[in-house]
């Protein structure tokens, strides 16, 4: 956590089609460039996984999916009840 994790738990790593690592915690989604640890607020990210578009879908608590677009630094949560 010293170093930027939101989370000392991480349950979830995923590569992305860059190269950035996702990890992710019971508090938090982390994304490490080789230089930095950037989160992004989310609780319980129970899975990461990357499609061949470039983007990063995140299950979440509460029946959430979130699409996180990389290109264009945004996420779209879908409520999945």
């Amino acid at each position: 956590m010293d170093r930027g994790l939101s989370y000392p738990d991480v349950n979830n790593i995923c590569q992305d089609s860059v190269g950035f690592m996702w990890f992710g915690a019971y508090l938090g989604l982390n994304r490490f460039d080789g230089r930095e640890v950037r989160s992004v607020a989310m609780q319980d990210v129970f899975a990461i996984c990357a499609d061949k578009k470039g983007n990063i879908w995140v299950g979440g608590s509460f029946f959430a999916l979130h699409c996180i677009n990389t290109s264009r630094d945004t996420i779209v949560s879908y409520d999945l009840i």
